[in-house]
């Protein structure tokens, strides 16, 4: 068995009890702590996920309850086992709720913990959140691959004109006007795309052009998206929908396809475009290696 201290002693020193944040307490997935590249742990306001990615099962467990008895105010505390395709979910300590809502820089996100693998809110994502929200006001956004349109709430929180939504699936769709709602947002400026992005372009056509387009594609999605083989044909959509000056996010978690692979599909897209560098990673997620982390770069059309 592990000596799980060093983890247990980091998420103690970053944990703040009350706080209805989210945040991630320890990022091994980052090889930052040798022995430990298989473990995460996610703070959701009151309780506590442990990311399991190896087959060490009693090891994520007995990290859970240590976990449950050093943190003061945490109510639940579960263990998501994601090593294989079937990955499954236990509640070691207290209780977890279904659903419940969380906060990010003021902004409230509906989480479901134990229904979803992934919870409803990619926590390295929160740089290119706050981007989107600092240079919102008033643009007419463009969210492609919208998710639970974490994107378009920060859109809107930012003064955004008007925020498109364009996901294959209508539940997340659903549930990112929960989260808006949440949020106490006007509906009116939101419109909701349950469509193949690839499917979308005359429907899109109408509805722009935009001022800025987030594109966050899965990096891989059985019958429906690779990143390698297409995430080109996205940009190259994108490019007849923008308007000039328009800024481009386009984001990337991939371990394989390294730094040089957005703005090499950008220059040959988006030829109109201008690589402005990515965004910095958040401190909760250190990397030893950057070209295998989330990647969130920026370009922007002349105009």
């Amino acid at each position: 068995m592990r000596d799980f201290a060093v983890v247990v002693e980091r998420c103690a020193g970053r944990h703040v009890p009350g706080s209805t944040d989210a945040v991630r307490l320890f990022h091994g997935r980052g090889h930052a702590y040798a022995g430990f590249e298989d473990i995460t742990v996610d703070c959701f306001g009151p309780i506590v996920l442990v990311g399991c990615f190896s087959d060490d099962e009693a090891g994520a467990a007995v990290l859970a309850g240590k976990l449950g008895e050093c943190l003061d105010g945490v109510t639940g505390v579960g263990v998501q086992l994601r090593a294989h395709r079937r990955a499954r979910f236990s509640v070691v300590a207290g209780q977890i709720p279904d659903e419940l809502t969380v906060t990010e820089h003021g902004l409230n996100f509906l989480i479901r913990p134990g229904r979803n693998l992934n919870v409803g809110l990619f926590l390295d994502a929160e740089p290119a959140r706050h981007w989107v929200r600092q240079r919102a006001q008033g643009r007419r956004v463009l969210n492609l691959f919208a998710y639970t349109c974490g994107f378009s709430v920060a859109a809107l929180a930012g003064g955004a004109a008007h925020v498109v939504n364009v996901d294959m699936s209508r539940s997340a769709l659903a549930w990112g006007r929960q989260n808006h709602l949440a949020n106490g947002h006007d509906l009116r400026s939101t419109y909701n795309m349950p469509r193949d992005v690839f499917r979308a372009r005359s429907r899109l056509r109408q509805r722009g052009p935009f001022d800025l387009v987030i594109v966050d594609p899965p990096t891989h999605q059985a019958g429906s998206f690779n990143a390698e083989r297409q995430y080109g044909q996205v940009l190259k959509r994108v490019n007849a929908l923008t308007a000039p000056g328009a800024w481009l996010l386009a984001c990337l978690n991939s371990p394989f396809l390294h730094t040089d692979f957005l703005p090499a599909q950008a220059a040959k897209w988006c030829p109109g475009s201008r690589f402005e560098g990515y965004l910095p990673a958040s401190d909760d997620f250190p990397d030893r290696y950057a070209d295998r982390a989330l990647k969130m770069a920026v370009f922007r059309w002349s105009g």
